[in-house]
């Protein structure tokens, strides 16, 4: 379920949660704490994506953050623009059919202007079904990215806070990121 649009309240969290549910204390620990700010955004990846097939173990995991307050997000590769828009897509709604997550994380972003129209159909479609979406191109896109009928939320850097402060991402005509 969707909490609102990354932004919309001052901070928001977006917590990676890569690693299987029974492996480390990540997933435990986002069944057991409510966050302290919301939007809190969790990005739950299957097998690159959701999977194929209803995993109950991360379905256990996700509803269980998810009672805490947690929003979780799929995570869908777009291979840089290369995957088909369909395959995409399916990927979309397999996240919605097997795990009930409408909010979808969109990874490997290229942020060229000559892709917008591939990540603003992709954006329509997970809108279209209520969800709402973030975009990762770990690094500044062009300012097309930033129209908020093209995403929810971007990821404009991928690092440390002190490289964010050594050169934080550029302003954009629309205005500072």
């Amino acid at each position: 379920s969707t909490t609102g649009a990354p932004g919309t309240t001052g901070q928001s969290w977006l917590i990676p949660a890569y690693q299987y549910p029974t492996s480390g204390t990540m997933w435990s620990t986002l069944a057991t704490t409510v966050p302290a700010h919301l939007p809190a955004y969790v990005i739950a990846n299957v097998a690159s994506g959701p999977g194929t097939a209803l995993d109950s173990i991360y379905a256990s995991a996700i509803s269980k953050a998810e009672a805490n307050g947690w929003t979780m997000m799929g995570y869908v590769d777009t291979a840089e623009a290369t995957g088909s828009i369909s395959s995409v897509e399916s990927q979309v709604k397999e996240w919605r059919s097997l795990y009930g997550v409408d909010d979808i994380f969109f990874d490997d972003v290229t942020g060229a202007t000559a892709n917008l129209s591939y990540y603003e159909t992709l954006t329509g479609y997970v809108h279209s079904l209520g969800g709402i979406d973030i975009l990762n191109p770990g690094a500044p896109p062009a300012s097309g990215y930033l129209s908020t009928s093209v995403d929810n939320g971007i990821v404009v850097m991928e690092g440390t806070l002190a490289s964010f402060q050594s050169g934080p991402p550029p302003n954009y005509p629309s205005g500072t990121v």
